[in-house]
């Protein structure tokens, strides 16, 4: 049936339901605005995973990135969380957190945009990324935000996402 609610279960790949209401009802605009929600989301796990891998340090280091804890401890820093079972807080008021939280964002909305701009034609390329700009921003001078997970697998769903729908609507 063309058009129709049956045909999301032969679009394969990742696109789902709320992929195919964006492609079918609102294009490539549409669909921006759905993957800046999802830019929201996953940019915020992100950032809290982040932050949970910090460690502190009484004293000023030229150290920023450690490679796993043990070389975080050998350079003199504690990490913030030793125990994955019984987690401190992912996220909280300090800068340090909302950094982190925003680093997050920042990144899930630029694997959008680049998806976007390699596997859709120029035009609709275009009009996802203006449209993703512009909720992602609307979204996050939401006071509700808090703002006044593993990147590489983030990236590689959002990637293969964005190239299905684009492939699937001919974008």
């Amino acid at each position: 049936m063309n058009g129709s609610r049956w045909e999301v279960a032969s679009l394969g790949g990742c696109v789902g339901l709320k992929d195919w209401l964006a492609g079918s009802v609102a294009g490539p605009s549409g669909y921006g605005a759905v993957m800046a929600r999802e830019s929201i989301k996953n940019g915020l796990a992100l950032g809290r995973f982040l932050y949970l891998g910090h460690g502190t340090r009484s004293t000023i280091a030229d150290l920023f990135v450690c490679e796993d804890e043990v070389h975080m401890r050998s350079s003199g820093f504690v990490p913030y969380c030793t125990d994955d079972l019984n987690r401190p807080p992912m996220e909280d008021s300090s800068d340090l957190s909302k950094h982190t939280r925003i680093a997050g964002i920042a990144f899930a909305s630029q694997c959008s945009i680049t998806a976007a701009s390699n596997f859709m034609n120029p035009a609709n390329g275009s009009a996802f990324n203006r449209s993703l700009g512009g909720n992602v921003k609307q979204q996050l001078i939401d006071p509700a935000i808090g703002i006044t997970f593993v990147a590489k697998p983030l990236a590689e769903e959002t990637t293969k996402c964005i190239a299905s729908a684009a492939q699937k609507f001919q974008w």
